[in-house]
Order: structure tokens, then C-alpha cells, then sequence
């Protein structure tokens, strides 16, 4: 009996180095992939958001006026109201799915699928107008629809390459996230330009061709992805079909994951990012603002765009030179977030009296652009090193927060914009977003809230 219990004992202690032995390897593993992650390039990354974002931009003012012929000012307001907060809708449902995607098939798969799927439907719309149709609306807002949807989805995984890659080094993450803006500003530039001189040509099928210059651009950015990002995910969670109705079913609750479940420091950084992204819900509303308070024609609108991405694109440019400067000319993500927060007041107020003062405002809140920054690569650091939160996870929880605010932003800001037209005061929409920013300046100067420990 004594020999067989020795016995036991000596097989349960192989057992159990044999065990230790393979978490100790698997951790070993982990590490040595990382390491390898760290040396990895991002620049097609780069090149593949910058080709998206043009695909996105260069169909961008086509649904308003396309509506607007079609259904009239009013209606088309709705419709495109309506489309935004279907598009939120559909993204808090898919970001936890799309972000768990992301940890189970890898990072790749998934920006390929979506950019594939811009490209086809885009494809479909042009075709349309060739076909002989002029004013296919309900394939129009099938588009808007869909890359409403895709475009967040692609963010979701490139932000998880970006946490793989620099997740332990918040301020060069900071960086890397401004320089990419920077290039997506360029994008959005290049966007607006063609299709503003493009629409303004009556004698071509402008609308058809825009389409297709589209997904010609998001099968450019497929391209660069299969050809030149290598897989950055270092260990796959197998997802099953379980695992993807329990997603579908807590989406609801995934979009307010960062803000009840994730801590005090996380919860008080997502409400700063909410607060500062809120006002970008505004969409297209503020194309039909620009016509119907400021009298601005599509070219005129289109100036305004390119000045306002040109300023992002340098503003952008200067933060990645701050958070990643040396010496002197270096900021941490605390002070400079202050900054940017400050800088968010300006363009608002500017637009609150009219379309000039707006010009002086988008000049003088110089880095109003990049505010959000510092909060991004703060939450992505915090939750992976306190809280072992995978990037994938992470970056589904963050979009469907965000598509929470597109839920409810394009409804709140176009009841706010109906009803201040009433009363005659359609420039409530920027009053409402001065005060945003006045609260987001006191989040970001509180100390006691302690975000960036």
C-alpha cells in the first residue's frame, strides 16, 4: 500500500511539473511573439487606412443631395438621421462580435472581409448608375448603410494591431494612433476634393463614377493588407457558436462595459472619450445645416471639409511630433489631452455666431482633432496591463461605446436642429457642443479622478 501511494504521489508531481512545464513554455511563447510583434512595421497598415478612408470620402456627399432630390430636404434629413442611428445600432450589435472575431481567426481576416465588402456593394451602386438608373436611393442608402457599419468594424482590428504592436508603450501608441489620423486627414482631403469636382462636372456620371472609384480604392487597401501586414495576434480564443449568441445577446451591455465593469480609472476615461466624440454624431446633419443656415453650395461645402481636414491633418501631424517628441518638445498624454480638450471649445463657439467666425474657430482650436488621443492609448495601456484584457475585446467594447453615442447622437441633433429651426436659432446644435466640451475640460483637469496613474 505504501509503495502504490509513492507511487501515486511521484505520478501526480510528473503530472504536475509536466503541467508547469507547458504553462512555463506557453509563456515563454507568448513573450517571444511579442517581442517578435514589437519589431513589426505598421506602415501598410498605414497605407491600407489611408485607401479606406478615400474609398469612404469619395462617396461621402453623395447621399445628401441624392436624397434630397429624391425625397426633399426635410425627409431626406430624417432618412439620413435614421440610416446613421441604424448603422450605430447594427455596430453595438457586431462590435463584440466582430472584436471577439478578431481573437479567434486573427486581426487580417477580418479587415480583409471588410474592406471586401465596401468594395462590392460600392461596385453595385455604380453599376446602378451606368444601368440607366439616376437616382437609385435605396441602393445609395444601402452603401451609406454599409459603410457605416464597415468602417468602424475595420477600426476594431486595426486598433488591435496597434495594441499588439504597442500596447506597452502608451505614448508611442499615442503617437503612431496621430500620425495615422494625419494620413487619414490626407485621405479625407483628397476624398472631398475629387468628389467636389467631380459632382460639380454635369457632364459625366459623376455619381457612378465616384462608386466605382470607391471600391476600386477599398480593393487597393484588401491588397495592401494580404500583401504587406503580417499577423499580429499571438494567441487565438476559439469561439464558438455558443460563445457568439452570448456576444449577440450582451451587446447592449457591451457598449457600456468601459464605463460600469472596468473599474474607476477606465469608467472616468470612457466618459472623457464620450464626451469628446459625441459631437461627432452630428453626420450629415451638418452638410443640410451648411446649406440651408450658411448657404454653402456642394463646392463651397467641400472647401470647407478640405480646410477643416487640412488643419486636422497638420494638427494631427503636430500631436505625433508632441506625445513622441524628445526633450523640450515632449508632452505626456495627460497635458497634452488638456491641451487638445482646450483647443475643442473653439470651433464651436465660432459656429455659434457664423460661417467665418467657424473658420477662426477650426484655426484657433488648432489640435481640437486630436483630443481624443491620450484617452485611446491611455484605456488601451490601463486594460492590458491592470486588467489582461485582449485587444480584440477591448477594441469591440471601445466601438460599440461609441456606436452607442451615433444611436443616439444623429436623433438627439436632429430633433435639437428642428426644433431650434422653430424658434429660429438653428445654431443650438453648436450651443449643445460648446457645453460638451466645457465638461470635458473639467473631466480632464480633475485631478482627483486620477486617469492617468
Amino acid at each position: 500500500e505504501d509503495n502504490n501511494n509513492t507511487a501515486a504521489e511521484k505520478s501526480t508531481v510528473i503530472v504536475s511539473s509536466s503541467s508547469t512545464a507547458a504553462t512555463n513554455e506557453q509563456q515563454v511563447n507568448k513573450q517571444q511573439q511579442k517581442g517578435k510583434n514589437q519589431n513589426i512595421s505598421l506602415k501598410p497598415m498605414l497605407l491600407s487606412s489611408l485607401l479606406m478612408t478615400l474609398a469612404v470620402v469619395l462617396v461621402g456627399l453623395s447621399p445628401p443631395p441624392i436624397l434630397i432630390d429624391r425625397f426633399g430636404s426635410n425627409r431626406a434629413t430624417s432618412i439620413l438621421s435614421t440610416l446613421s442611428s441604424l448603422a450605430a445600432a447594427f455596430e453595438i450589435i457586431l462590435s463584440p462580435i466582430f472584436g471577439s472575431l478578431s481573437d479567434s481567426i486573427g486581426r487580417k481576416p477580418v479587415m480583409i472581409m471588410a474592406t471586401l465588402a465596401m468594395s462590392i456593394v460600392n461596385a453595385i451602386v455604380g453599376a446602378s448608375f451606368f444601368s440607366g438608373n439616376n437616382n437609385p436611393a435605396i441602393l445609395v442608402s444601402l452603401s451609406k448603410l454599409t459603410g457605416s457599419m464597415v468602417f468602424p468594424l475595420l477600426f476594431i482590428s486595426s486598433s488591435a494591431v496597434v495594441g499588439d504592436v504597442m500596447g506597452s508603450t502608451p505614448e508611442k501608441m499615442g503617437s503612431f494612433m496621430a500620425l495615422s489620423m494625419s494620413l487619414s486627414s490626407l485621405g479625407v482631403i483628397a476624398g472631398v476634393t475629387t468628389a467636389g469636382k467631380v459632382l460639380g462636372n454635369t457632364n459625366i456620371n459623376s455619381h457612378g463614377i465616384l462608386y466605382f472609384a470607391s471600391s476600386a480604392s477599398a480593393i487597393l487597401s484588401a491588397l495592401v493588407i494580404v500583401v504587406g501586414l503580417p499577423e499580429t495576434l499571438t494567441h487565438k480564443k476559439p469561439m464558438s457558436n455558443t460563445n457568439l449568441l452570448q456576444k449577440i445577446k450582451e451587446s447592449p451591455i457591451s457598449a457600456s462595459k468601459l464605463i460600469l465593469g472596468r473599474g474607476k480609472q477606465i469608467r472616468w476615461l470612457a466618459i472623457l472619450l464620450v464626451l469628446q466624440s459625441f459631437s461627432g454624431a452630428m453626420g450629415d446633419l451638418f452638410q443640410v445645416y451648411s446649406k440651408d443656415v450658411w448657404g454653402l453650395n456642394a463646392n463651397d461645402f467641400s472647401t470647407f471639409v478640405s480646410l477643416f481636414f487640412g488643419i486636422s491633418f497638420f494638427s494631427t501631424l503636430g500631436s505625433s511630433l508632441l506625445i513622441g517628441g524628445k526633450g523640450k518638445i515632449k508632452m505626456n498624454l495627460r497635458s497634452f489631452t488638456m491641451l487638445a480638450t482646450i483647443s475643442s471649445l473653439f470651433y464651436p463657439l465660432g459656429a455659434c455666431v457664423s460661417y467665418k467666425a467657424s473658420l477662426v474657430g477650426i484655426i484657433l482650436g488648432f489640435f481640437a482633432s486630436s483630443q481624443s488621443l491620450g484617452v485611446v492609448a491611455q484605456i488601451m495601456a490601463t486594460s492590458t496591463s491592470t486588467k489582461g484584457i485582449s485587444q480584440g475585446e477591448l477594441a469591440g467594447e471601445r466601438a460599440s461605446l461609441i456606436a452607442m453615442t451615433k444611436v443616439i447622437g444623429p436623433l438627439f441633433y436632429g430633433s435639437l436642429y428642428l426644433f431650434g429651426t422653430r424658434i429660429r436659432m438653428p445654431q443650438l446644435i453648436f450651443a449643445f457642443n460648446v457645453l460638451l466640451a466645457l465638461l470635458a475640460v473639467m473631466v480632464a483637469f480633475d485631478r482627483k479622478r486620477e486617469l492617468w496613474v
